[in-house]
């Protein structure tokens, strides 16, 4: 859900190493995208982000989206949005 996503969250942002990270089917609404849609604007490695079948509506997939536009030479597929 919403809390597990921000803890991601918050790994993401000191994360090094993580490329693709698949976090479908576990329930995140808008309020967890938000805080993964920050820690995306901080992180330099992830390249793809999965989250198909969660529980996101049109202000997540927009966060996320702008993200993921604003690196586009990083952040290269974005499933579920």
């Amino acid at each position: 859900g919403d809390v597990g996503a921000q803890h991601i969250a918050e790994a993401l942002k000191v994360n090094a190493t993580v490329t693709r990270l698949d976090i479908s089917c576990n329930d995140i609404g808008d309020e967890g995208l938000l805080h993964l849609a920050s820690a995306l604007a901080a992180n330099a490695t992830l390249t793809n982000l999965n989250v198909l079948k969660n529980d996101l509506t049109e202000a997540g997939a927009c966060a996320l989206v702008a993200v993921a536009n604003s690196k586009p030479n990083q952040i290269k597929s974005l499933f579920g949005i």
